[in-house]
């Protein structure tokens, strides 16, 4: 395998193997996916990209497998400041190492220039997570920005100290308040009945569904366990947010070691 700068050459290679990787490790629905491809992938656009001096962007070939018929196999790339853009590995070729070489081919070029390598995230990103925290990379910030005309949750990454992020972790459990799960609720005007038994896990605390009355298999809503509210929305792709204190949950992060 071999990591080097990205030329024009690489660019439709590039778009299919990101479209591929946001298919297979992203909760995003076509629509959205064809959105950032179109947006952020196109011809023009990754050729200014390419020819900046500003980004970096490197790519990984040279993987001997035929089931990996698109070359570049992956590629990631950073801003002028240093922070990580994107990383695709296309699904087919993970289990390599692929995605580790290519953030340090990255890191290589930014400590020359004495800078320090920090990252962003789409939330839909079930993966990245584990992954970036293997190069001492944690969330410190959650921000909505637009691709496209379309708004996305992303979220920011920083090089900090494993212990230094447990104890900011164990000091905000801390002040989390404590709040008993009801067995009713009042939701849409009328009172329900909340399953304290079938537990969604939250980002700060559990979410509970709220049924019609305690026989009825029609869900009306959820609670949320953090701030006790029920004005928690989804959008039919297994997410959930409390638009009352922010907790969410997340459909079930995937094993991030194939990248």
């Amino acid at each position: 395998m071999n990591v080097r700068p990205a030329t024009v050459d690489d660019r439709e290679g590039i778009r299919e193997t990101a479209e591929r990787s946001f298919r297979a490790s992203y909760a995003l629905s076509p629509q959205h996916i064809e959105t950032i491809i179109e947006a952020d992938f196109g011809p023009e656009e990754l050729s200014n990209r390419i020819d900046t001096d500003e980004e970096r962007l490197l790519v990984a070939e040279g993987v001997d497998d035929e089931a990996v018929e698109t070359s570049p196999v992956g590629f990631a790339e950073t801003t002028g400041e240093g922070e990580l853009r994107w990383l695709h590995v296309h699904p087919a070729a993970r289990g390599r190492g692929i995605g580790h070489s290519l953030v340090e081919g990255l890191q290589d070029e930014l400590d020359g220039d004495s800078t320090r390598l920090t990252a962003r995230l789409l939330e839909s990103a079930r993966e990245g997570n584990q992954f970036l925290q293997r190069f001492d990379l944690y969330q410190t910030d959650t921000e909505t920005i637009e691709i496209g005309s379309v708004e996305f949750t992303l979220q920011r990454y920083t090089q900090q100290e494993e212990e230094q992020v447990q104890a900011e972790k164990e000091d905000e459990e801390a002040d989390a308040p404590e709040v008993e799960i009801p067995d009713e609720v009042t939701l849409g005007g009328q009172q329900r009945s909340v399953d304290g038994d079938a537990e969604l896990s939250g980002t700060r605390s559990p979410f509970f569904p709220v049924y019609d009355d305690a026989e009825s298999e029609h869900r009306a809503g959820y609670f949320c366990s953090q701030c006790g509210g029920t004005d928690v929305t989804g959008d039919g792709l297994d997410r959930l947010k409390c638009n009352e204190c922010g907790n969410t949950h997340r459909p079930d992060d995937w094993d991030p070691a194939y990248l």
